[in-house]
C-alpha cells in the first residue's frame, strides 16, 4: 500500500484507500481533509456526519480514517486515476482556468462527481466537456444517457445522424448501447427513405383558383423540384435538411409557374419538409424516456 505523492497531506485529516485490484498489498491511500470533503460531497457528508437507521452514531467510526491502518476503503466503482482526478478537483488542484483539461480527466471528474453527489464537480466537467473540440458525439451520448445529461443525449444524437452506421467503429457502437445504435441505424434508414421519396416523387402542387393552365404549372413545378440547382440538388448534392430546404423554398422560384401557385405549394410543403426533425425527435424522445426513468 503506498501513500500518493500529493494527495497525501501532512496534517490531513482522513485516509481513505483506492484500489485496482483484489491484492492486500496493491492500493494507493489519499490523506484529505474530512471536513472539506463533507462540505462538498452529499455522499460523505451522509457517510461521515449520519447515523444508519440501526445505529446512534454515524455510520463510519469516529477512529475509521484516521490513519494508514485504518484507511476507509473507496467504492471499488473507479480506478486510482479517476479517485486522483476527483480529488484533485475537490482539493481545487485542478480548478476553473482558461486551459481546457483533458476529456478523460474531465470524464473522470464527471463519474466520480455523480456518484459522490458533487454538484460542482459536475457543473465543471459539463461546461468544459460542452466546449471541448476532441469531445466525440459517442462519448457524449454515452456520459448524457448515463448520466441523465438530456441535452447531451439530443445534441450527440443529432452529431450521431450525420455519421452513416456503416462507418461507426466497433468500438463506438459498443460505447453507444446496444438500444440506441439500434435506434440510431433505424432512424438513419427511414430519414433516407423520406429524403429519396422527396427527391424522386415532386408533391403535387396546390393551385390558386384562378389558375387557367394547371398542367403546365405542375410541368414547370415537377421539372424545377427534380434539377440539380432545385430541391434535389439541395436533398441529394448539398445534403440540407427538410428544414433548411423548407427556408430556401421562399427564395425558389420555378421558372414560369405561376406565383400564386408556387406560393400555396411552398405554404403545405412545410410538414413534409420538416418531418425529416420530427423522425428524429421521435428517436430522440423514445432514448430520452430511458434516461430519465
Amino acid at each position: 500500500m503506498s501513500r500518493h505523492n500529493w494527495l497525501y497531506f501532512a496534517d490531513g485529516t482522513l485516509t481513505l484507500q483506492a484500489r485496482d485490484s483484489t491484492l492486500a498489498a496493491d492500493g494507493t491511500l489519499f490523506n484529505v481533509y474530512r471536513h472539506h470533503l463533507i462540505a462538498k460531497s452529499g455522499f460523505f457528508s451522509g457517510m461521515l456526519t449520519l447515523p444508519s437507521p440501526n445505529q446512534p452514531t454515524p455510520t463510519l467510526k469516529a477512529s475509521k480514517g484516521t490513519s494508514d491502518t485504518t484507511a476507509v476503503p473507496l467504492p471499488p466503482n473507479f480506478t486510482t486515476v479517476e479517485y486522483e482526478k476527483f480529488l484533485n478537483f475537490i482539493f481545487n488542484i485542478a480548478s476553473w482556468s482558461p486551459d481546457v483539461p483533458l476529456v478523460a480527466d474531465l470524464c473522470a471528474i464527471l463519474k466520480t462527481s455523480h456518484f459522490f453527489a458533487v454538484e460542482s464537480g459536475v457543473e465543471y466537467a459539463v461546461h468544459f466537456l460542452e466546449a471541448h473540440a476532441n469531445f466525440p458525439a459517442p462519448m457524449q451520448f454515452r456520459m448524457g444517457y448515463d448520466y441523465s445529461l438530456v441535452s447531451w443525449v439530443t445534441a450527440a444524437f443529432d452529431d450521431l445522424m450525420a455519421i452513416p452506421v456503416n462507418d461507426i467503429t466497433p468500438e463506438d457502437e459498443e460505447l453507444i448501447g446496444n438500444k440506441a445504435f439500434r435506434a440510431l441505424a433505424l432512424t438513419q434508414a427511414e430519414v433516407t427513405d423520406h429524403r429519396m421519396s422527396l427527391a424522386v416523387c415532386p408533391p403535387l402542387p396546390t393551385h390558386a383558383t384562378w389558375c387557367r393552365n394547371q398542367e403546365y404549372c405542375q410541368t414547370q413545378w415537377d421539372s424545377a423540384w427534380t434539377s440539380m440547382a432545385g430541391p434535389l440538388g439541395w436533398l441529394i448534392k448539398e445534403e440540407l435538411s427538410g428544414a433548411e430546404i423548407y427556408k430556401k423554398l421562399d427564395l425558389w422560384v420555378p421558372a414560369a409557374m405561376t406565383g400564386e401557385c408556387r406560393l400555396l405549394t411552398c405554404a403545405r410543403l412545410e410538414l413534409d419538409l420538416t418531418k425529416e426533425e420530427a423522425i428524429i425527435d421521435r428517436a430522440v424522445g423514445a432514448l430520452i424516456k430511458l434516461v430519465v426513468v
